[in-house]
């Protein structure tokens, strides 16, 4: 008998179809693989028992191929002298763009071996690594729908790919000094150089305290080392970036132990094919690789091992800075010209150094971190993007647009939901071009044709405008409820859920700013269960920026005086209802705390005030201090931070009182929970990138019976949203 099985997940760009030809063969299994774009597709005559141990062996297939399910059929018989790769085609039942994948600790070695004809080729790949998502033109995933289309493989290359036995056998990006792209390099001067005198160059550049523009996976970076000060502020001078963390770059896991702790969990996530940025702890003796000013020195710090090769070279016994090339608040540039452009107009970038490999589409680095043993990812980009966060929503075709900060898309199609980053600012015009760009890229790329598009709730948000641009029925959904939605949809919860959602501001009912919200959720309606007091406060974007002004209004409300001497005009302006709102957000009230306690003042970055007080609270767990007693009022599932305020400007011990803040929200989440009367909870928002406040929500709940779920594979903040609204309007149908 002939049979077809249908195998989804990651099966393209991963060396899956050898991996089944070696597998046939060793079983004596006749027959066919072939990619259809996402769907792998197996004809072979096999049966019983056999069948069984072939289907199971595929199932097993070591990461980064990630079999999710194998259907299968009988067909008409055909014959089959033995096992082989059929050319791609066909249409898959459910299309899947592979991400980029890192390269693989395989490659490195070769790199590294000075007998091995790729010997420091700084974009060597394999089957299982390489760029894919960046530089595909469409679906299926093979070489000459791809930009590596411009560079013919060698006779090496070529013997390599045809042979299923080698590990290279389908790598649709390999390459090799022969045949590759190269690097090239012009330094400031006009000189001129190529291949291994570019990477001796780029590398000179970098020990001499230089900042130089390097072409990676996804976009241009600008990279400096790590352990020059000057240099560092230098960059932050040419980034407009004053405070906000840098990550740094080690060339190996071995360089990267010397400062940054990491366990075993963190180590796996590190190395893994997404390679993203993690935070990690830091070591005694770290100032030694890295300065005081690339990252808070009392937080974690953003580490990553080389995405490509050229890095591991760059990075050796060099720990470096590699952040995007871009104008403040645009996407990463990934456009040669528009790079070249911009180091024409910035002197202080001593080196440009590209190759002629075409980005199609930009990606900046991810950020993961491990909480309790398990990847949650906290911007999802290069290494994720654009394969399927949801596997089994309900059916539709629906395209969701985001928010506005941390901007993203959403498509939804065949019960998959495929989530997508955007770079960038949308309140700069490139990044509102590459949202509509990305959209409509992606709907090509998989073939999705939306019937209705739902964006937020906000009037004024870009995305609510662009929504009514693509003719088709628009729907809204409340900001809240759009996060409390995309733990739902990850998790596939089903019943009523309790939604805490905590951020910075989201469009209420009323006229008022919410943000620290109790939404009781089932199907697609909500109600709001019990929320922050709505606190009259001074507003404005520029008031979002600054804590003092926020923690002045608390003040003002919990009816408690200060010595600052903006607090009479900021109490008068209060009560003369001088641009005054009406907000319940925590990040504000965050942002109050660690200001009134002296931590923070001004956020000059997205979350600044609220990660100094988490900061704080940590450093007194650390040295075991007892933490404030505080507690919220509560009336009708109200609550007031009014109470705090007293006992954190008496406490003598500020970092004691941050810690006692953060326990008196934990207290309050759990009162909320067995107010609701549920039993399921759902965590999510902004604010709960905040470890202390996310492991002990879950662990206060989890001892009370609560089923605790929260955000882990879309970012708990902003850049998840989109999913919980494609998620609604798959509901709504």
């Amino acid at each position: 008998m002939t049979v077809r099985l249908f195998v989804t997940g990651r099966v393209q760009g991963v060396g899956f179809r050898p991996s089944v030809c070696r597998i046939a063969r060793a079983l004596g299994v006749p027959g066919e693989v072939r990619n259809t774009g996402g769907t792998a597709e197996i004809f072979c005559n096999a049966g019983g028992e056999l069948l069984r141990r072939f289907t199971e062996a595929v199932r097993r297939l070591p990461p980064p191929a990630r079999v999710e399910n194998i259907a299968a059929e009988e067909v008409p018989a055909r014959r089959f002298s033995g096992f082989s790769i059929a050319e791609s085609g066909g249409r898959p039942r459910f299309p899947v763009l592979p991400a980029d994948l890192a390269v693989c600790p395989d490659c490195l070695r070769e790199m590294r071996d000075p007998e091995n004809p790729r010997y420091r080729y700084p974009f060597l790949s394999c089957a299982q690594c390489g760029p894919r998502y960046t530089i595909i033109r469409k679906l299926p995933y093979d070489r000459e729908r791809t930009t590596m289309d411009a560079f013919p493989m060698c006779p090496l290359c070529a013997r390599e790919y045809a042979d299923p036995d080698d590990r290279r056998c389908d790598g649709q990006t390999i390459s090799c000094p022969d045949c590759g792209p190269q690097l090239l390099g012009d330094t400031r001067g006009g000189a001129h150089t190529e291949r291994e005198a570019a990477v001796s160059a780029a590398r000179k550049l970098l020990e001499e305290g230089k900042i130089i523009a390097v072409k990676a996976v996804g976009g241009y970076n600008l990279v400096c080392r790590a352990d020059r000060e000057e240099t560092v502020r230098a960059l932050r001078a040419l980034k407009r970036r004053p405070t906000k963390p840098f990550a740094v770059l080690f060339a190996d896991l071995d360089e990267l132990a010397a400062v940054c702790e990491a366990d075993e969990a963190e180590r796996r996530l590190l190395l893994s094919p997404e390679r993203p940025i993690v935070p990690l702890r830091r070591k005694p003796g770290w100032r030694k690789a890295v300065c005081d000013c690339v990252a808070d020195p009392a937080g974690t710090l953003g580490a990553f091992l080389p995405p490509v090769g050229l890095y591991a070279l760059l990075a050796e016994n060099l720990p470096v800075v590699a952040t995007s090339c871009n104008r403040s608040g645009a996407p990463i540039l990934f456009r040669d010209a528009d790079a070249r452009a911009y180091c024409g107009e910035h002197p202080e970038i001593a080196g440009l150094f590209w190759n002629e490999r075409e980005i199609l589409r930009p990606a900046d680095d991810s950020v993961a971190r491990v909480i309790r043993g398990a990847p949650q990812i906290l911007r999802r980009t290069r290494g994720y993007l654009p394969e399927p966060a949801v596997r089994n929503a309900p059916e539709g075709d629906v395209l969701a647009l985001g928010a506005h900060l941390e901007p993203a898309v959403c498509l939804a199609s065949g019960g998959r939901l495929y989530p997508a980053a955007v770079p960038g600012d949308l309140d700069e015009p490139g990044t509102r071009e590459l949202l509509r760009r990305t959209v409509d890229d992606l709907s090509a790329l998989l073939g999705i044709r939306p019937k209705i598009v739902v964006r937020d709730r906000h009037p004024l948000y870009y995305t609510s405008e662009l929504a009514g641009a693509y003719g088709l029925p628009v729907l809204s959904v409340q900001h809240h409820h759009a996060h409390a939605l995309s733990v739902i949809a990850e998790h596939g919860l089903r019943g009523p859920v309790l939604g805490v959602c905590f951020d910075g501001t989201g469009y209420g009912d009323g006229g008022a700013v919410w943000g620290g919200e109790f939404l009781l959720c089932e199907g697609s309606a909500f109600r709001r269960a019990g929320h922050l007091a709505e606190i009259p406060m001074i507003g404005g974007d520029v008031s979002m920026k600054q804590g003092w002004k926020s923690a002045l209004c608390h003040l003002a409300h919990a009816g408690c005086e200060s010595a600052d001497p903006r607090f009479p005009a900021v109490r008068a302006a209060l009560r003369g209802g001088v641009n005054v709102i009406r907000s319940s957000s925590m990040g504000r009230l965050f942002d109050a705390v660690s200001a009134a306690l002296g931590l923070c003042a001004e956020n000059t970055h997205q979350g600044r005030c609220a990660v100094a007080c988490e900061n704080a609270a940590r450093r007194a767990m650390g040295r075991g201090a007892e933490p404030v007693p505080m507690a919220f009022a509560e009336s009708g599932g109200v609550f007031d931070p009014a109470p705090l305020f007293p006992a954190l400007l008496a406490a003598g011990d500020r970092e004691a009182a941050a810690l006692g803040f953060h326990f008196a929200v934990i207290g309050m989440v759990v009162r909320a929970a067995v107010l609701a009367g549920v039993r399921q909870v759902a965590l999510s928002g902004g604010v709960f990138a905040n470890r202390i406040l996310l492991e002990g929500c879950e662990s206060e709940l989890a001892k009370r019976g609560f089923a605790v779920y929260y955000n882990r594979l879309v970012p708990p903040g902003d850049g998840g949203v989109s999913l919980g609204q494609a998620y609604y309007g798959l509901l709504k149908g």
